[in-house]
């Protein structure tokens, strides 16, 4: 068994990490894919691989790159462009990728997820606007990367119940970036 997607580096899992681990390989597991999810969990993702390498060697796989979520918290610093920090956000997870792609199994948790935003009475029409194409830009450029460095996508899309415009979108951008060369796994 693989499981293509995990996040090790959440609590309370990360106090846990090394027994989950065990329990999981003497079950016949084989592979975890530990995503990071923000840029501080791009570290620790990057750390809890090295660290549990020894005691479990080619169990932990490494997913670099930022959820579509991390940006819907920009709106509420005041005095950010959104723009701006996400760049700065994506250059990371970029710099990230690049320093460890010795271990870097895929390239994500990355996506669009437009659940929260419609859910979040407090935004406005043009905030909305802004998330999602700050996700957009982020999703474009992490499916540049995959391609670049030949690896699969970690792809993370969700809507509110009965809508698919998340979906049709990142099928657009899989379609427009990838030009049918991208490879990977949806879930959410």
């Amino acid at each position: 068994m693989n499981d293509s997607h995990a996040h090790l580096t959440l609590s309370p899992i990360d106090r846990n990490c090394e027994s989950i681990v065990r329990q999981f390989v003497s079950q016949g597991g084989k592979h975890i894919l530990n995503v990071a999810h923000d840029p501080e969990s791009l570290n620790k993702v990057v750390e809890q691989h090295r660290e549990l390498d020894a005691a479990f060697p080619n169990v932990i796989l490494c997913g670099l790159g930022v959820h579509p979520e991390c940006f819907s918290d920009l709106l509420k610093n005041e005095g950010f462009d959104i723009y701006e920090r996400s760049k700065r956000i994506v250059d990371m997870a970029k710099q990230s990728l690049t320093e460890n792609l010795k271990i870097a199994s895929a390239v994500g948790e990355t996506g669009l997820d437009y659940f929260h935003i419609f859910n979040d009475s407090s935004l406005e029409k043009s905030q909305r606007e802004e998330i999602m194409e700050a996700q957009k830009n982020s999703f474009k450029e992490h499916a540049q990367w995959a391609l670049e460095y030949d690896l699969p996508l970690s792809i993370h899309t969700r809507d509110l119940e009965g809508e698919d415009a998340a979906v049709v979108d990142a099928m657009q951008i899989i379609t427009d970036v990838g030009r049918g060369k991208l490879r990977g796994s949806f879930h959410s």
